[in-house]
């Protein structure tokens, strides 16, 4: 029988897609928790009389960067898209990974429609 180590460690005959899930799952925790402290340090900094408008006038300053990191994250998704479907697992047939790589373009335009209405609010904006 295969009992779990005690030592807080993953077991080794895990699958590595569960492994990183695992790590996955942590990482984003990790990044969630640390969202968190910054909000909270954010509200409690002594300048900070109104912690509302505070974060939003950070927000509203930081925003040109975060668009900017966002398109490059999308154009970056675009491009290294034909090297993830390559990654792909060998069960999966050849007719899902050609429609796998042909949704490169639709999927990375919908996020950039995603980012210029949501985010930017481009329509609206432009009559601001």
């Amino acid at each position: 029988m295969n009992r779990p180590p005690t030592d807080g460690r993953l077991p080794r005959n895990i699958g590595t897609t569960t492994r990183t899930a695992v790590r996955t799952l942590g990482f984003i925790a990790a990044m969630v928790l640390v969202l968190v402290v910054l909000v909270v340090l954010a509200l409690n900094l002594p300048r900070a009389h109104d912690g509302i408008v505070a974060v939003r006038d950070t927000l509203h300053a930081v925003k040109p960067a975060l668009v900017a990191g966002h398109l490059v994250l999308i154009g970056a998704l675009w491009l290294v898209w034909p090297r993830l479907a390559d990654r792909l697992p060998a069960r999966w047939p050849d007719d899902v990974r050609a429609a796998f790589r042909a949704a490169r373009h639709r999927i990375c335009l919908g996020l950039l429609v995603f980012e210029l209405v949501v985010v930017i609010g481009l329509p609206v904006a432009a009559h601001r």
